[in-house]
């Protein structure tokens, strides 16, 4: 009996707040002419719905806001961390076979200004995980932007740009040094 309760809860909390789903949605900038749209709004239900249990207030019961703002959170951190996962290898491949190569300034360089011989791009492409070579190829594309920028187009916060920018570089100097 309990079981079928907490369905109809989850029911009820889906319905009141499927609208905030689709708010999210369009803030991550995914459309619904998308193909992949609805793979989309249920991750963003599923998040509603983890959300709610991980709560620490009733989600329907007044006041609303500070479930709204703990959901909203839940929901554009699922959304993005699978944007992140989307972009497939072959597309990766691309990017780095598209990037303009950069001149030597002499001083001290930035890890992602360092990697100009596309040869050494679809090395580390090859041997990084899904989750590396997206943030590579988006540093590729994005490194000249201010930390700040990058990090609000990513919906992450800056310290969390910081901490994947090191894991990365972290990752990536083994390779550098296989390479050669």
């Amino acid at each position: 009996m309990e079981n079928n309760q907490f369905v109809s809860t989850e029911e009820a909390i889906i319905q009141q707040y499927r609208p905030l789903v689709w708010s999210c949605l369009r803030k991550a900038g995914i459309d619904m002419k998308r193909f992949d749209y609805d793979d989309y709004l249920q991750i963003g239900l599923l998040a509603l719905v983890q959300a709610a249990r991980t709560s620490q207030t009733d989600p329907l019961v007044p006041p609303y806001y500070q479930f709204l703002a703990y959901a909203r959170r839940q929901i554009m951190w699922k959304l993005r961390d699978q944007q992140r996962r989307s972009i497939p290898h072959e597309q990766a491949e691309q990017l780095a076979e598209s990037i303009p190569e950069y001149g030597d300034d002499g001083g001290l360089q930035r890890l992602e200004d360092t990697l100009v011989d596309q040869d050494l791009i679809r090395f580390l492409l090859s041997k990084l995980a899904a989750e590396d070579r997206t943030f590579l190829a988006f540093l590729m594309l994005h490194g000249e932007e201010k930390i700040a920028c990058q990090a609000q187009l990513l919906g992450i916060s800056r310290k969390t740009f910081y901490q994947r920018r090191a894991k990365l570089a972290k990752r990536i100097r083994p390779l550098l040094e296989q390479w050669g």
